[in-house]
């Protein structure tokens, strides 16, 4: 990392110098002055008048090189031989306190220079205004001196300390400002705690939350609450404090807003730490300690006069489709993030190339294919009139071919894993208002949360992984192999259809979809609808038993020849007869997959 140069600091030191000469005025009354080359106004009195930069190098001569709480430091780099002068005094109430106490520390030949000078209104062509007014902040700095962080506050720090403030830190973090070119005070424990203690509303406690230390310094600013120092945990809320102490007028403090804000940022990855050790173990343990940090918001909820924003665990970095990346159109609506969800993962569940579309969650159609846009046509078949401001989701990149198509229609989004090439692209660029989003779904097992009031029900992911040889053939025929590559392409499909739930499928393609309804013998009449003469020689599957076998009579009237469910009915022998009777071959997975 870069150090604070030696010019800096020299400007630091000319700018503390210059309010001290502004603090004279004010006490001396004396106004006259004549302009000096440069800006500086200077009077003329008995004694050799010095300019501020002729003191600059008289303050590194003459200070001791014994860092102490009451005189500067020097430390030299050795090449170049210029010493940095370390300003490790500490803040007093007022500022004529601290003018004297300065007059202490230099040398007595510079002191009546500096009290020779009166107030300068311009420094290099610009009025200086200092973060540090009318003492300097105090600012401590508790970490762990391992930790990454410590470097990544260097150049924080570097910045407070060339205002004026004044830095202090324990002995095993001094040779890692050392290093970083930072002045700074070197503490011991019982200093250290002892300062910790004495901090004010007017000063600052800069302890990245590892260790310890840092953990138990945060804590105890939190809990102190009025009076209490800024605080600031994360490097990200630096540049906002800096600039707000900068806009601080002199005299003034930091705002309430800024200071609440650092507080619960602060409080917020506290208690992210020790949520793990709150918690207890186990899939399901006693106490569960939820700490979510919103992501976004929304223009409205499912209906126009509802409020929404998302959130994410802040212990995970994974946030679903919400992360996805945004190529094109605007952010997707509450709405449109909840059907692009349930397409991708969907897609997740089939071989590819397939493709899906959604509405309200429920899938219109999918299919698979030998190339994206057969599969998309092919889903499109399920259901055209639906189609229309549907979500298209992919499990393959989106190529040209399919690009032409989306911009063609009228679907409202569309979600793959990426774009193809720029044709692709310039394709899609056709419609602007098309949503492009680029995401590909994760198979992770995370627990799902039901709320109900007051409380949260919580549950595994339900999982769709089955093989060929976890179905059971429990009819007298066996399927064939087209049957049987479709069964299996149907069950994946109706795990994502909400229940009551039935999938009519031929050749790796939806033709009818029975979605939410109470009565399974209606979720089954709607797809065949969908279906028409298609169901001949087709394969459905249900979410769940039939509790009567009505609806596998209306299936193989229609000309299914084979079904799979899980079975489990107290009437299955009931439905097994209907199936020989009519010849279909039937396939039991012993596994349920309702969805709300």
């Amino acid at each position: 990392m870069r150090r604070f140069s030696d010019e800096l600091w020299r400007e630091a030191i000319h700018d503390r110098i210059l309010e001290q000469v502004e603090a004279n005025r004010g006490r001396n009354g004396r106004e006259d002055s004549v302009p000096l080359e440069g800006g500086v106004d200077q009077v003329k009195s008995e004694s050799t008048h010095t300019d501020p930069k002729e003191i600059l190098p008289l303050v590194a001569e003459h200070s001791s090189p014994v860092c102490s709480a009451r005189r500067p430091c020097i430390r030299n780099d050795g090449e170049d031989e210029e010493q940095k002068v370390y300003h490790p005094e500490r803040g007093v109430e007022r500022a004529e306190s601290r003018v004297q106490r300065d007059e202490e520390i230099l040398p007595r030949p510079l002191r009546h220079s500096i009290t020779s000078l009166i107030s300068i209104d311009r420094i290099r062509g610009r009025f200086v205004r200092r973060v540090c007014h009318h003492r300097p902040m105090r600012v401590l700095l508790v970490a762990s001196p391992a930790h990454p962080s410590v470097a990544r506050f260097a150049p924080t720090l570097a910045v407070l300390a060339a205002q004026g403030c004044s830095i202090e830190t324990s002995l095993p973090l001094s040779p890692e400002l050392t290093r970083e070119g930072i002045p700074h005070v070197a503490l011991g424990d019982a200093e250290l705690d002892a300062v910790l203690r004495g901090l004010t509303d007017s000063d600052l406690l800069i302890a990245p939350l590892a260790g310890p230390a840092a953990l138990g310094a945060a804590a105890h600013v939190i809990g102190r609450g009025a009076g209490a120092p800024l605080l600031l945990v994360d490097v990200d809320d630096a540049g906002d404090l800096v600039g707000s102490l900068a806009m601080a007028r002199d005299g003034g403090t930091v705002g309430t807003d800024v200071r609440e804000r650092l507080v619960k940022s602060a409080a917020f990855a506290l208690a992210s730490i020790l949520a793990p050790s709150a918690r207890g173990s186990g899939e399901f343990p006693e106490r569960q300690i939820l700490l979510l940090e919103r992501i976004r918001t929304f223009q409205h909820g499912e209906n126009p006069h509802q409020r929404a924003a998302a959130y994410q665990h802040s212990s995970r970095n994974h946030a679903g489709v919400l992360g996805a990346q945004l190529v094109q159109g605007s952010e997707p609506t509450l709405n449109d993030v909840l059907d692009l969800d349930a397409g991708a993962r969907l897609v997740a569940d089939l071989p590819v190339p397939s493709a899906a579309l959604t509405r309200h969650t429920d899938p219109i159609g999918v299919a698979t294919a030998e190339t994206p846009l057969g599969a998309l046509k092919r889903a499109l078949e399920t259901d055209h009139a639906a189609a229309s401001g549907a979500i298209v989701a992919l499990n393959t990149q989106i190529d040209r071919a399919v690009a032409v198509e989306i911009a063609s229609g009228s679907y409202e989004a569309i979600v793959a894993p990426g774009v193809a090439d720029e044709s692709a692209a310039s394709a899609l660029a056709a419609r602007p208002e098309l949503r492009v989003l680029l995401y590909e779904p994760e198979h992770r097992q995370i627990p799902e949360l039901i709320a109900l009031g007051d409380a949260l029900l919580m549950q595994t992911a339900d999982h769709g992984a089955m093989e060929r040889s976890e179905l059971h053939v429990v009819t007298e025929r066996r399927p064939t192999l087209e049957e049987l590559t479709d069964a299996l392409f149907a069950w994946r499909v109706v795990r994502h259809v909400r229940s009551n739930a039935i999938v009519l499928a031929r050749n790796a393609t939806t033709i009818g979809i029975g979605a939410g309804q109470v009565n399974r013998r209606v979720a089954v009449d709607i797809a065949l609808q969908r279906a028409g003469d298609r169901a001949r020689g087709a394969v459905i599957a249900s979410d769940a038993y039939f509790p009567f076998a009505e609806g596998i009579a209306a299936a193989a009237a229609a000309g299914v020849t084979a079904m799979v469910q899980p079975g489990g009915s107290r009437r299955d022998d009931a439905a097994i007869e209907i199936a020989n009777r009519s010849g279909m071959a039937m396939l039991f997975t012993g596994r349920r997959h309702y969805r709300r």
